[in-house]
């Protein structure tokens, strides 16, 4: 039974990591179309840079190309955790967005395997 707990959550750690995947893909071809239009409109057009989340920096599952190759392993440490009940989530990353109004918003960022569990 454990087995097939961790191949589901090893199959969800991916989906969870390949929504992100997508997610940064279509970020970096959006701004590599920008690039390519400013280099024919711009004769000292601005250099191409492509950024990364801040908090991938902050730790390695936040990143999904690592937790996508990675997930097997990571599943199966949470599954020894979850059986021993000794699983803790780690603690979210929190980012604030500014809103029109002056405030922020507060938004929670998840390491992806707490997020697929």
């Amino acid at each position: 039974m454990a087995i097939r707990f961790e191949e589901h959550l090893a199959s969800v750690i991916a989906e969870e990591a390949d929504k992100l995947i997508q997610r940064y893909h279509a970020y970096h071809n959006a701004l590599h179309v920008e690039h390519l239009r400013n280099l024919k409109r711009i004769s000292n057009a601005p250099p191409k840079v492509v950024k990364v989340p801040d908090y991938w920096k902050l730790d390695r599952k936040f990143n999904p190309f690592y937790v996508k190759s990675r997930r097997n392993s990571i599943a199966r440490s949470i599954t020894k955790k979850l059986a021993n009940h000794s699983y803790i989530p780690n603690d979210p990353h929190i980012t604030e967005i500014p809103k029109r109004d002056g405030g922020v918003r507060k938004v929670s960022v998840y390491q992806i395997p707490d997020a697929a569990v």
